[in-house]
């Protein structure tokens, strides 16, 4: 049997009951966090502009897009909350040992969408959510890391695939159509590496969702592929891996038992690039725990692997899509504020402020090429303007797998975004449908709340 035939019989077997609790629950909060970024993204600039841009296509009213007050088909629904989901940049990310990624945004929001045009029940939102996930991460872990390197987003190139697969179960397609599906999704893959912190790398979540909806629905009406894409050779890998240097047996090794790959995911508590998320923390701890004043700062340094610094080592950037990958701009608000909210990326003021370019100026991410590859912690110095020097260092950051939140920390982050846009009345209705939503017959009054949120009557 090939890998692409075994795969695709495990993303349709795969069942519920096969799920620990505590991956449904922490599944259900990764949903909850898709909605919430989804929701703030409908207010971003980029957000706006892809309201606007889709109002005016047309279609079949299928699906809701979230924050817009309207609904068009399923594809390009799929494509809008896929890029909504990803604006304010608040996907939450697997972070692999090979140096690539993983990212709810390019797969959930496809799960949401569809499923309300599908009338999924709960429980096959949360079964669809996992068994993309759990492809994109096998996916990627079967490559030896070479996306960024050779210039391309892999959570991208393999957001697509993964998504067909969501998409194929949902569907209920046969065996055939799925790997049919998925071979389909492999040549709509797309995403590069250098378009982080432009609108570009955003839109690319957007063409991952579409992309693997309109590839199962292909695949339904008949399209077929190469059958087996998943396997050595110029197929699935030759753009992001040497021929023979990939690894098949971390596709299927152990698939379908737990423990599940959204384990290893990274819950973002702010929106802006996971790769900052332990520097920043870090700081915010060392600040308070010391009563650091921003007065008495000369320089901050954090020492950070190499790669991270290749993309976010940004000295005063003049976009918010840059904000969000810059080391010095979000340790710049901490030194300022003491702690990042949704206010950070709102006002452009700030990007070319004096006072603010100048603690951004006192920021230094160093590389360090004994840190390994994996390495998340971070080691921050404060140097005072009186020479005393202030060392943090923190292995696991709140959100880290090693640290995990729970429940009840993941609805608190997720409502510091849902209270900017949505009455109280609504926010908890969202949590309490989401954070139950393996007792829904279907989803369409979660979808329903988060698509006319600005209607009074909603």
């Amino acid at each position: 049997m090939g890998v692409t035939r075994e795969l695709s019989e495990w993303i349709l077997k795969a069942s519920y009951s096969d799920l620990p609790d505590e991956t449904v629950e922490f599944t259900k909060g990764l949903l909850l966090k898709t909605l919430a970024a989804m929701a703030v993204g409908s207010r971003e600039l980029l957000g706006k502009k892809i309201i606007k841009y889709v109002s005016g296509m047309g279609g079949l009213p299928e699906v809701g897009v979230v924050g817009a007050g309207f609904r068009t088909s399923a594809e390009v629904g799929a494509f809008a909350n896929g890029v909504l989901a990803h604006a304010p940049e608040m996907e939450d990310v697997y972070f692999l040992p090979n140096n690539e990624a993983v990212g709810t945004c390019w797969m959930f929001p496809a799960v949401l969408t569809l499923g309300e045009k599908l009338l999924s029940s709960g429980k096959e939102i949360i079964e669809a959510s996992v068994v993309s996930f759990e492809v994109a991460a096998r996916l990627n872990l079967a490559g030896p890391g070479m996306g960024i390197p050779r210039g391309i987003n892999t959570a991208t190139y393999f957001g697509a695939p993964a998504t067909a697969a969501a998409a194929a179960r949902l569907l209920g397609l046969t065996v055939e159509q799925t790997q049919n599906a998925l071979s389909i999704a492999a040549t709509q893959t797309a995403g590069l590496a250098d378009q982080t912190g432009y609108n570009a790398h955003t839109l690319e979540a957007g063409h991952s969702c579409r992309a693997g909806v309109l590839s199962a629905f292909l695949a339904e009406a008949g399209a077929d592929g190469l059958p087996d894409i998943v396997a050595e050779g110029r197929r699935l890998f030759s753009a992001v891996a040497p021929e023979g240097a990939i690894d098949l047996t971390k596709v299927t090794n152990g698939l379908g038992k737990p423990p599940f790959h959204v384990h290893n995911i990274e819950f973002k508590k702010y929106s802006g690039c996971g790769y900052i998320h332990p520097s920043v923390d870090t700081l915010t701890t060392l600040m308070k725990e010391q009563n650091v004043r921003y007065e008495d700062v000369e320089r901050v340094e954090t020492e950070v692997v190499p790669w991270q610094a290749s993309y976010c080592d940004r000295p005063f950037p003049d976009t918010f899509g840059g904000a969000r990958f810059s080391f010095q701009f979000m340790m710049a608000e901490v030194l300022l504020r003491g702690r990042i909210d949704y206010s950070t990326f709102q006002s452009e003021t700030k990007l070319f402020d004096p006072k603010f370019r100048e603690a951004e100026g006192k920021v230094k991410p160093l590389p360090r090429e004994d840190l390994p590859q994996g390495y998340k912690g971070a080691r921050v110095t404060v140097v005072k303007k009186d020479g005393q020097r202030l060392v943090k260092d923190m292995e696991a950051y709140l959100g880290h797998p090693a640290n995990p939140l729970t429940i009840e920390q993941i609805r608190e982050v997720c409502r510091s975004f849902f209270d900017v846009v949505l009455r109280e009345e609504q926010r908890n209705r969202v949590e309490e449908l989401t954070l139950n939503m393996e007792k829904l017959a279907d989803i369409r009054e979660l979808m329903n709340i988060l698509t006319f949120f600005n209607n009074p009557a909603v």
